[in-house]
């Protein structure tokens, strides 16, 4: 069946086309797919100050204290309860886990040499 103009069988009157069949509310389903992919952003509520969760550190290596302080997350200029604990990844359970995680390892500073650093660290080979 030719037709001069092209018509997608959902436009159409009929409820069927051959063996295609209209969904119900398929108008609302392909309106809220369309909707779904121009709003692809999600803005999450923000969390006020008293209600963060402190950040929790894990290091792929054993002590990054340092690094830390260096950076200003520990010490005195760092502020009360942005971290709670630094520990290394040899111990650490599925269980340990959680979003408020951030794991870090350790990048060698220019007075380090590789095999010093993993040396005295734990690698993960």
């Amino acid at each position: 069946m030719s037709m001069k103009k092209w018509l997608c069988f959902l436009c159409r009157h009929r409820d069927s086309y051959g063996l295609l069949l209209r969904r119900k509310k398929w108008r609302s389903r392909l309106k809220a797919l369309y909707d779904q992919e121009s709003s692809h952003l999600k803005v999450f509520k923000p969390v006020s100050a008293w209600e963060r969760k402190p950040l929790q550190v894990l290091s792929f290596f054993s002590d990054i204290s340092r690094e830390l302080t260096e950076l200003g997350f520990l010490g005195p200029a760092a502020g009360e309860g942005r971290i709670t604990y630094v520990r290394e990844v040899s111990n650490i359970k599925r269980t340990d886990f959680n979003p408020e995680l951030l794991m870090l390892w350790y990048c060698v500073s220019p007075g380090d040499s590789w095999p010093t650093v993993c040396g005295k660290r734990y690698p993960l080979v």
